[in-house]
């Protein structure tokens, strides 16, 4: 058997067998990471050892839930459309520079993590994103949950430079259940900054619901 199908067989048997693995080369037991498994499988990403798994995520207010609105005394508990500048970590391109805040269970809707998720179209087609620092040459996890409010809706994920970010595929989903996608990327060599942004592709004023965003290295057995 080749090494690249044994890792592939060894893989599958982890999954097969729950949550607990070989580490190559040693007897020693380890935790699968399901996660990786489907982002490798979904950008095509080289095989990682059996044993890698998901860092801590990066991302400032990964499940969009400050501010909160039970806390904001002008807007009410159910939806807001929140100043960009109030809402941790997350800029937005909206012309209004706002950034529209569901509640759990707001039409019909559950929240897939937390207490409350976001619309991407306030009012207009959007792009939510974040700047990190990160280290070069490193591989990262990242997913995201999506949905579309009015029948199947469109995002597109993206990661790079600000000034020149690469896609990391359009995601379709419709408004009957949360879709979660994911992917693997590798920080560019003299990458200083990075983007990850989420942008809206069929919304118009209202449309595409997001939540649950992780940026997170991948950490490899040593």
């Amino acid at each position: 058997m080749s090494p690249r199908a044994f890792v592939v067989a060894l893989a599958f048997v982890a999954l097969a067998c729950g949550v607990q693995g070989v580490s190559l080369g040693s007897e020693e037991a380890c935790a699968v990471e399901g996660g990786l498994v489907e982002a490798q499988e979904a950008s095509g990403t080289a095989l990682l050892p059996a044993c890698a798994s998901i860092g801590q995520n990066q991302l400032v207010n990964h499940g969009m839930e400050s501010p909160g609105l039970s806390s904001l005394s002008d807007c009410s508990m159910e939806f807001c459309q929140v100043g960009a500048i109030q809402v941790s970590g997350w800029r937005t391109t909206s012309e209004s520079q706002v950034i529209e805040l569901w509640a759990d269970g707001y039409w019909g809707v559950p929240a897939p993590e937390g207490a409350q998720f976001v619309e991407l179209d306030a009012a207009t087609p959007d792009t939510l994103y974040q700047d990190l620092v990160l280290v070069p040459r490193e591989l990262v996890y990242w997913s995201v949950r999506h949905r579309g409010r009015l029948g199947d809706e469109s995002i597109e994920v993206l990661l790079g430079p600000p000034d020149s970010p690469r896609s990391q595929g359009l995601f379709t989903s419709s408004d009957q259940a949360w879709r979660e996608y994911s992917g693997i990327y590798r920080v560019g060599g003299d990458e200083a900054i990075t983007r990850f942004s989420l942008a809206s592709r069929t919304g118009t004023t209202e449309g595409n619901l997001v939540d649950d965003a992780v940026l997170a290295p991948i950490q490899l057995p040593q």
